[in-house]
């Protein structure tokens, strides 16, 4: 036997010799069929002090290096404690560097040894140099051949590959990579994308050929949860499954699911992350007729969804679409016989069965089309089942312009109305608006010859109608608390409701200042039921409104005697106020008839407009 001494110089004489070290057979669980052996192999050595063999329990710990001084440590530190030496030999029977460890370059061992009474680790040398078996000799030059990876525990994983590019690499004329599993929970493929910052994909397909597809996932268990493709990412900006489609030209799907059950989902996208962005899908487009996430769903019964999104965060996203191009490019894109986008809210916290959000001064948070000429069809199908839900929310937050929803629609009648409203409770509202600034909370713009507005009652019957000139038609009258009729004319200023008025010298209307004035016109309308001569933007300041007929509140004065209800009224002393006319008033200066009577002093009281 060869013996090979080493000098410890730390803590006096020691010596190591290397007596074997080679490869250890497995045998298959029933202990028959071979097994591929593991990293692990036999270590042995003996150990001097001071010319003396130990005889001792010591600690060791086993350090490879790629050269006999310096050089780079390869796989981690193994230590040993309790390790009986006994006439100076000791057995390490499963020392180990990892896989990897031993890929044909040059390797050497460092020791250090604390035995009883050792105040520390002292290191050995020199480095032992560690040389192969002549069997060995042929795994650096083996040639291409097939390889299996199997576990045999429930969690293991049959096949671990890591490289700085790219750990696993396949093509075929089928499948470049075909993952199976058995198992009703089982996963075909699994990515797993676990860095805690930067972009990382957990599985990355890319299709370059005009009809690719980047990652391509059946699941075709009967029962149970499968999963064609399965991607998880746990980092805030990681994603589980990343596809792209890279073809100038074709059909191309960066992922592509397709379900053929009557219950099964094409794409199924979770995200379960409760801090940071999470999206279960997100797609984005870039190309000019690209499409972020495309879903289609081929079952003719049942529930069954080209793409399905859910999110059990607060401020998760279920399916998130992104367009960025300059023009054109759709975030998210659905087209189907019934519902091109269909979104259900059942949480009572942002419930939003469909939300929309535009950013750009021109864009629109969410724009519906309907392009069938039969038929009931949607642009924009919103539902909401929770008692605070919303069926559509639209939200443009650009200060510069926008629209929160944007209905656009070329049919004619009601049957192409741009936007469709219909309440079908009986306490229900159809348009419900609500306005916090200072503008209108409704406006309607008609570049045509048609009508403004137009009411119907259940039969088609019309009731009301404005008309794009500004007439008002109604087939029942209108109706107002207010009593009076009134036209504006240019006034003096501060003149108030009820004051009695007359024509001045300028032919403005004044306050009356004597009785039985001949100028007297009437009264000034404290609130007219209809005014005519007003502008319909508005009126100004030097016009006020001058009741010619109905009911109107006066100031009133005893001083001609009490007021009874019949009297006729004149203007009075007191300026601005009427009073008692008496038996045969002048002609002309008759304002009106007590509807009220006043018994002293003054106050206010309501006439009938009455000149004469």
């Amino acid at each position: 036997m060869n013996r090979r001494r080493m000098l410890l110089l730390a803590m006096g004489m020691l010596a190591l010799l290397v007596l074997a070290m080679g490869p250890v057979q497995a045998q298959g669980p029933d202990g028959g069929t071979p097994q591929a052996i593991g990293t692990a192999f036999t270590y042995q050595g003996q150990l001097e002090k001071d010319g003396n063999l130990v005889n001792d329990t010591c600690n060791l710990e086993f350090r490879l290096y790629t050269a006999a001084s310096g050089g780079s440590q390869v796989g981690p530190t193994q230590s040993r404690s309790g390790v009986v030496v006994t006439d100076g030999l000791f057995t390490i029977p499963d020392l180990s560097f990892g896989i990897g460890a031993f890929a044909g370059d040059s390797r050497w061992l460092e020791v250090a040894v604390q035995c009883t009474g050792d105040p520390a680790f002292a290191t050995l040398s020199p480095r032992q140099e560690m040389t192969p078996a002549p069997y060995a000799l042929y795994a650096s030059s083996v040639g291409p051949h097939e390889h299996w990876g199997e576990t045999w525990s429930g969690s293991g994983t049959g096949l671990t590959l890591s490289g700085g590019d790219t750990g696993l690499s396949g093509s075929g004329s089928i499948y470049g990579l075909y993952g199976e599993s058995a198992a009703a929970g089982g996963r075909g493929v699994r990515g797993y994308a676990s860095a805690a910052t930067g972009a990382t994909f957990g599985v990355s397909g890319t299709a370059d050929s005009n009809s690719g597809t980047g990652v391509y996932g059946v699941a075709g268990a009967s029962s149970g949860t499968t999963y064609g493709v399965y991607g998880r990412a746990d980092s805030p900006d990681g994603t589980g499954v990343y596809g792209v489609a890279g073809a100038p030209s074709g059909t191309t799907y960066g992922v592509y699911g397709q379900v053929g059950s009557s219950s099964g989902t094409g794409v199924y996208g979770w995200a379960t992350h409760t801090q940071g962005t999470s999206y279960g899908v997100a797609g984005r487009s870039d190309g000019y007729r690209g499409v972020g996430v495309y879903g289609y769903a081929s079952a003719l019964f049942g529930l069954n969804d080209g793409v399905y999104g859910e999110t059990a965060s607060s401020f998760g996203i279920g399916v998130h679409g992104e367009s960025s191009a300059s023009t054109g490019g759709t975030g998210v894109f659905g087209q189907a016989r019934m519902y091109g986008v269909y979104g259900r809210a059942d949480g009572t916290y942002q419930p939003y069965g469909v939300y929309g959000q535009s950013t750009s001064t021109v864009g629109h948070g969410m724009h519906g089309e309907a392009t069938t000429t039969t038929g009931a069809t949607y642009g924009v199908y919103g539902e909401a089942k929770s008692n605070t839900g919303v069926g559509v929310y639209g939200y443009a937050s650009s200060t510069l312009g926008g629209s929160g929803l944007y209905a656009h629609n070329k049919g004619p009648g009601s049957a192409g109305s741009a936007l469709w409203a219909q309440a079908e409770n009986a306490s229900g509202i159809a348009i419900w608006g609500r306005n916090t600034s200072n503008d209108a909370t409704l406006v309607l713009e008609n570049y045509g010859s048609g009508d403004l507005i137009r009411a119907f009652i259940s039969g088609g019957e019309l009731r009301f109608r404005v008309t794009n000139d500004g007439d008002v038609r109604s087939d029942a009258g209108f109706h107002t608390p207010a009593a009076d009729m009134a036209e504006m004319l240019p006034a003096a200023a501060g003149l108030e409701p009820g004051d009695v008025l007359v024509i001045g010298a300028d032919g403005k209307l004044a306050r009356s200042s004597e009785p039985y004035q001949p100028t007297v016109v009437g009264v000034y309308s404290t609130r007219p039921g209809f005014v005519g001569g007003s502008g319909i933007g508005g009126d100004s300041n030097d016009r006020v409104p001058l009741a010619v007929v109905g009911v109107v509140p006066v100031k009133a004065s005893a001083e001609n005697g009490p007021i009874r209800p019949g009297d006729l009224l004149v203007a009075s002393a007191t300026p601005g106020h009427a009073m008692r006319a008496g038996p045969n008033p002048p002609i002309g200066t008759v304002i009106g008839k007590a509807l009220a009577g006043l018994e002293r002093g003054t106050g206010i009281i309501q006439m009938l407009v009455v000149l004469q």
